[in-house]
């Protein structure tokens, strides 16, 4: 009984380890095969001649591009938009969907971790569009302000500040220049030396005309 069970899970065995064989072999194989429908065409003598791709193209073919290839560094440029435009979990990155389908766009594009879209890509997208807006906000003549208070779940206290303007082309223009934490106490007179702040660390502190609030008792 012993040497049946031994041998019936040897079996098990070899069958897992055949069946895993033939899948992997099987998904390069999908590949190469999809690529026999791919052709290289040259133009000679105002014809064109048809050269199917080679095995050798196939397989270089799945080699990522260098951190440094203008492809990729586009392709890490619209991921991080997209994480941080669209206010994604940073978990996004990890998700195998998510990788599934860039890497099915472009097998040749590697996507960015976790740790780096956190503290180096996201960091470098504030920073470039932080002076875009520095930019529009030093040529803009009047500017109107929005601000408000509010609470997070674990009682922290945050203000919440917008400049609205309108540019050289008549359009207007609205940015949420921060949302930041602001410490106790939360009167009148600190929530005022927070805007105030503000204002100066982005150079409108002149150009405010207007400034718009709640009507909480802090506020008025």
């Amino acid at each position: 009984v012993g040497l049946s069970v031994c041998l019936c899970s040897l079996s098990s065995a070899c069958l897992f380890l055949s069946v895993f064989f033939l899948f992997s072999v099987s998904n390069l194989s999908e590949e190469i095969i999809a690529q026999k429908n791919v052709y290289c065409s040259n133009k000679i003598g105002g014809q064109m001649e048809m050269k199917q791709a080679s095995i050798q193209d196939t397989l270089y073919s799945r080699v990522k591009y260098p951190r440094t290839h203008l492809k990729q560094k586009r392709a890490t440029t619209l991921i991080t938009k997209y994480v941080a435009f669209g206010m994604h979990p940073l978990r996004t990155v990890e998700e195998k969907g998510f990788i599934d389908l860039i890497e099915g766009l472009d097998a040749k594009v590697t996507v960015p971790s976790r740790k780096k879209l956190s503290t180096v890509l996201i960091p470098e997208l504030y920073d470039s569009t932080r002076q875009l807006v520095l930019e529009q906000l030093n040529v803009a003549t009047h500017v109107a302000v929005t601000f408000d208070l509010w609470t997070s779940r674990s009682v922290d206290q945050y203000v919440g500040l917008t400049a609205h303007f309108i540019n050289s082309q008549f359009q207007l223009k609205s940015y949420v220049l921060v949302n930041v934490e602001i410490p106790p106490p939360h009167t009148g007179e600190a929530v005022a030396e927070k805007v105030q702040e503000i204002l100066t660390e982005w150079g409108i502190q002149n150009k405010v005309q207007f400034v718009v609030a709640d009507n909480g008792a802090n506020c008025i």
